[in-house]
């Protein structure tokens, strides 16, 4: 998923966006279903078969994303405009950003807080980290549907 490759994380943790029905006031779950949830009754759809783009409009541009349920990562995500394709471009691209995202698996936010604060006992783990460096051009978008496959093995 193009998020997780812009957030540098490896797409091996459920998670879910959490959005409206366009025009509705029903919210709808889409991420990686819990397997352990009864067929029929998962709580989150899946994102393979129902795409977060049929949701998330300009006319409903917001949505909340968890990644990691035992990191516990919350994000607010919106939908500022859609850019027109340009002819001999490769999507997705990331035109801009701020800062480093957090570390895979490094204890959700109070251990990340640990890891900046230099107090985290996997500091020497962390010693390349910098939270301040972000460049958008480093970023590499897998293919979505290699990643699939790895995620439903």
């Amino acid at each position: 998923m193009a998020i997780q490759d812009a957030m540098g994380w490896t797409d091996t943790h459920l998670h879910e966006f959490i959005t409206k029905f366009p025009g509705d006031i029903l919210k709808i779950s889409i991420g990686i279903p819990d397997e352990d949830e009864p067929e029929g009754e998962q709580a989150i759809l899946p994102g393979w078969k129902y795409k977060i783009k049929r949701f998330f409009t300009l006319e409903n541009s917001k949505a909340d994303y968890i990644y990691d349920f035992g990191d516990y990562w919350q994000h607010k995500v919106q939908l500022e405009k859609i850019i027109p394709a340009e002819k001999g471009i490769v999507y997705p691209i990331c035109t801009d950003g701020k800062r480093a995202c957090p570390p895979e698996d490094c204890g959700g936010p109070p251990g990340y807080e640990e890891i900046v604060n230099g107090t985290s006992e996997f500091q020497e783990e962390y010693s390349d980290y910098d939270p301040e460096y972000f460049d958008p051009d480093e970023i590499c978008f897998d293919d979505p549907k290699e990643r699939l496959k790895f995620i439903l093995q």
